[in-house]
């Protein structure tokens, strides 16, 4: 008792000899430290686990080399494999030529060199694969089989697998950064998009199918930055219920229209070379039969904004929480730093990139999230009005077809708002929940690098500095991939599939060697 009574005379007499405010100081420095403290221990946890998983998938990649060395098949002759497309790979299996098995060891050894490499877009291996094809046993008559019977297939790790982590990138979840992967193209460029991992993957020959998901141009824009082809179905599409579903006709006519860019001022409009491929698309689609005309999407710059506006309904919050600790992008770190602005700063903000020449950039207000049920209740009037008003303005189409960016791969020292402002020509669809899908007409040549270059020259004398910065881009982009975008109504992915393939042997050339 004499203990604790000398400890309450010492309370009471540094009560007295401080003032309140000294005490208030005092405790919110002390608050203060304790936060520090905690980041800092909650970033050491987060590394010590990225460390813990790091080590699991060495022992996990070095345990299925050792397994790939005993195999009797050799290096060469596995990996010769993986040079076939999948129609030659879906034959061989069909006449027993070939089997699963076979044909999962010689993706899992390309996949491995890949990786070796250092730009293969693997996190981890599936080790149930094995069995599965060695399981796999011929029934019935081949014709009758899955078209994919026998083919390995590689997953985007957000897609859930049980006994795997899916991390969607994040170290807290342990898992490597997007940002490792560069196009295979050129090193210098980016891939683009959360399902890059697939398209770095692919187009090395790493993997015959990939599956991936796409909220806003994730999956079909490293596909066109890659030289893909890619498919975003309708919502819901992949179930049954309510299907309607084509049959496919070559005495069919279709009615597909076309727009080469954005024509409002305040959005990112297209390079020559994108204009110019949508243009020979166009031209491949009427010399093959099919009446084309051109469109102007309705009201762009309103559904841009109906697009953010429901992508950060609650202000960016989540997502400030999912990245906080993690090691960002450039694009990121500018994205969580426009959501941290009070709404007085994004409006100040918008109004002075306006009158820059940066209009496109002026949208950060629609970052501002919604403040009641009613707010919710509007948007979603609001984003359903809009469908009704483009399905109305494409009513006797069938297609469209339109960028899936402003350009080829830019440079992975882009600014972060040249290539976060691209996004909506795929993200446009996403919005309307039309299916879309992306397929190769090219590659950028040396013309078209000079028609960029004349096209900064002239935004420039225009005071379209924003724009201007974005040909600048095109500089030492000779020999990346172009691509397309194909959108069909509802629904109709038959349809996209019908047009893209009229497009690939229409406008089909070889590929230059990647790196």
């Amino acid at each position: 008792m004499d203990i604790v009574g000398a400890h309450w005379a010492m309370l009471v007499g540094f009560l007295g000899r401080y003032t309140n405010k000294k005490i208030i100081v005092t405790c919110g420095l002390s608050a203060l430290l304790i936060r520090i403290l905690h980041q800092y221990y909650r970033k050491y946890q987060l590394n010590k686990r990225l460390k813990r998983k790091k080590l699991y998938l060495e022992k996990s990649f070095s345990s299925l080399r050792s397994a790939l060395e005993t195999l009797p098949d050799s290096r060469e002759e596995l990996l010769a494999l993986t040079e076939l497309d999948l129609c030659d790979l879906r034959k061989k299996i069909a006449d027993g030529t070939l089997t699963p098995a076979r044909l999962l060891h010689a993706y899992q050894l390309k996949a491995l060199s890949l990786f070796d490499k250092g730009n293969s877009g693997i996190c981890e291996f599936v080790r149930e694969a094995e069995n599965r094809a060695q399981n796999l046993h011929p029934v019935g008559d081949a014709s009758k089989r899955s078209p994919l019977y026998g083919i390995p297939i590689s997953v985007k790790e957000t897609l859930l697998l049980t006994g795997y982590d899916s991390t969607a990138g994040l170290i807290k979840r342990c898992n490597m950064p997007a940002r490792n992967m560069v196009n295979p193209y050129n090193p210098e460029r980016i891939t683009g998009g959360s399902t890059c991992g697939e398209a770095v993957l692919l187009t090395q020959r790493g993997s015959p199918v990939g599956i991936g998901t796409d909220i806003g141009g994730s999956i079909r824009i490293p596909a066109a930055f890659c030289g893909l082809a890619s498919l975003k179905p309708t919502y819901r599409r992949l179930s049954s219920v309510g299907l309607h579903i084509l049959l496919p006709s070559s005495s069919i006519v279709l009615h597909p229209c076309f727009y080469d860019t954005f024509t409002d001022p305040h959005l990112m409009h297209t390079v020559p070379v994108i204009r110019e491929s949508i243009n020979q698309a166009a031209a491949a689609l009427a010399k093959a039969g099919h009446h084309i005309v051109r469109f102007e999407p309705p009201n762009i710059l309103k559904a841009y904004r109906l697009f953010l506006r429901a992508l950060f309904a609650d202000g960016g919050s989540e997502l400030r929480s999912i990245l906080a600790h993690e090691p960002l992008c450039k694009q990121l770190k500018m994205l969580r730093a426009a959501l941290l602005l009070p709404h007085w700063m994004k409006t100040t903000a918008d109004f002075v990139l306006s009158i820059i020449g940066c209009r496109p950039m002026a949208l950060t207000c629609s970052l501002s999230g919604l403040y009641g049920a009613k707010d919710f209740s509007d948007l979603q009037t609001a984003i359903q009005s809009y469908r009704q008003e483009f399905a109305s303005s494409i009513s006797c189409m069938s297609a469209v077809i339109c960028p899936v960016s402003a350009y080829p791969a830019p440079p992975c020292s882009a600014p972060p708002a040249l290539v976060t402002f691209s996004l909506f020509y795929a993200a446009l669809y996403n919005l309307l929940d039309y299916p879309a899908g992306t397929v190769l007409t090219g590659f950028v040549d040396r013309v078209d690098v000079m028609e960029a270059t004349k096209a900064t020259i002239n935004q420039r004398l225009d005071g379209e500095l924003f724009q201007s910065r974005v040909s600048v881009m095109q500089k030492n982009s000779e020999g990346l991939p172009v691509a397309v975008q194909v959108v069909g109504k509802p629904f109709r992915e038959e349809t996209v599939l019908r047009v893209m393939r009229t497009l690939e042997s229409s406008l089909a050339q070889p590929a230059p060697a990647s790196t």
